[in-house]
């Protein structure tokens, strides 16, 4: 069961956290996504979230849509290797930790 805010609106108690998750839930959550940019960023997001909380990998969204061009899959299966290590390189020096073989296993068999 959630609770009502200010606003009115019920939330689920995950959801009162944090303004991320707040957001998220209010936005996102439940609604079905079609677009394949939209499915490409969810894909990765859920992909980062193993061995993480939501929260956490809410409040480091923008830096994955950095490092993958706001989830343009055209631009992404274009990336070349040094391109893709230096675009992971920067996300373990803002605190992201990637396993080498997910890296490019996220990214397609191209690589």
């Amino acid at each position: 069961m959630g609770s009502a805010e200010q606003d009115g609106r019920i939330r689920c108690a995950w959801a009162e956290n944090s303004d991320a998750e707040c957001a998220y839930h209010d936005a996102e959550w439940g609604v079905p996504l079609h677009g394949d940019p939209q499915l490409f960023e969810m894909l990765t997001l859920e992909g980062a979230q193993a061995g993480l909380s939501w929260r956490t990998v809410l409040l480091r969204r923008h830096l994955y849509r950095e490092a993958f061009h706001g989830f343009d899959i055209a631009r992404v299966a274009a990336m070349e290797d040094a391109e893709l290590e230096e675009s992971f390189a920067n996300l373990v020096t803002k605190g992201i930790r990637w396993n080498e073989h997910e890296e490019f296993r996220q990214l397609g068999s191209d690589h």
